[in-house]
């Protein structure tokens, strides 16, 4: 049997999570297509609709994060659980005012609000990269250098696989 043909597991499972990278367009009414192996790790809700999370980025100011609803259903379980002051505050009023839920339409497609198209600088040429647990979108242009980071600290770095 070729390694190529034996499914990835974790624990007897097989794994599962946002991997790949794929270059998208935005259409003219500013909705991105959501790839379609990422499309299937997201559940759908009780009335059979798909929903995501939007959200600036924590780590780069020009990207955004998608998340499952489950995944940031997460995150708003550990800002609950923060010890009150002003950085749990800060952290909430971040995550509630710099977030939406998207609904995934019968096409795969979401709708990207001005607001945050504008963290993209307004481009029509996007990556959404699977980051395991998430995605992330990117400039097209933007994504290379951040790309080619991570391929350098991959190459010289500790962590064998």
């Amino acid at each position: 049997m070729e390694d190529a043909k034996v499914p990835a597991t974790e624990n007897g499972n097989p794994v599962r999570g946002f991997m790949g990278k794929h270059s998208c367009t935005l259409d003219g009414k500013n909705r991105l297509t959501i790839p379609k192996n990422f499309r299937r790790l997201v559940k759908e809700d009780a009335s059979g609709t798909r929903h995501l999370v939007v959200c600036r980025a924590k780590d780069h100011r020009n990207c955004l994060a998608l998340y499952t609803v489950d995944y940031f259903a997460g995150i708003v379980a550990r800002l609950r659980a923060l010890e009150p002051g002003a950085e749990k505050r800060r952290l909430i009023r971040f995550y509630s005012n710099e977030s939406e839920q998207l609904r995934i339409d019968r096409f795969g497609r979401v709708q990207m609000s001005p607001d945050f198209l504008e963290v993209l600088g307004n481009a029509r040429e996007l990556v959404v990269s699977g980051e395991l647990d998430y995605m992330e979108i990117w400039k097209a242009e933007d994504y290379r250098p951040v790309r080619d980071e991570a391929l350098e600290g991959f190459y010289g770095g500790t962590f064998e696989p």
